[in-house]
């Protein structure tokens, strides 16, 4: 569903969260469209690193592919998610403040060496999408280990 949303092109070129934007069927009030149109204008997806925590208020994630660092605002999610880890995720910046935005994410626990980082970044990878998370999902789950008792 997040893939659809954000990340689905119609044949007019735009999202449905754009075209939502731009029509505001719901006749939604200034401020509501202000926040969507920053998600739209700002939302990233990728896999992030969880550098640092304050539980019930935010975390530090890096971008994996990029190097770069938010400090995104979570209160449910910093209570939930154990450090350290990976999280593949979308963020959006609204009003001045980084959030996890879009469907619920899942936590990975694995951290990575600068080496592994810089080799990362090095793929130039930026167009990262859900289905990529759902494909290293369903990858995991093809690769179990039948376990007899």
């Amino acid at each position: 569903m997040e893939w659809l949303v954000f990340d689905y092109k119609q044949k007019s070129g735009t999202s449905f969260l754009v075209e939502y934007t731009l029509k505001n069927p719901d006749r939604l009030d200034g401020s509501r469209i202000s926040q969507f149109t920053q998600i739209v204008k700002t939302q990233v997806y990728s896999q992030f690193e969880i550098l640092e925590i304050n539980k019930g208020r935010w975390f530090v994630l890096e971008n994996l592919h990029t190097g770069k660092t938010y400090k995104v605002y979570e209160k449910k999610g910093t209570t939930a998610i154990k450090y350290p880890g990976t999280i593949p995720g979308r963020i959006a910046k609204v009003d001045n403040r980084w959030y996890l935005v879009g469907a619920n994410t899942v936590y990975f626990p694995i951290t990575y060496t600068q080496r592994h980082k810089r080799y990362m970044r090095d793929l130039k990878i930026t167009d990262y999408f859900p289905k990529h998370t759902v494909e290293l999902l369903m990858n995991q789950d093809n690769h179990k280990e039948n376990v007899k008792l």
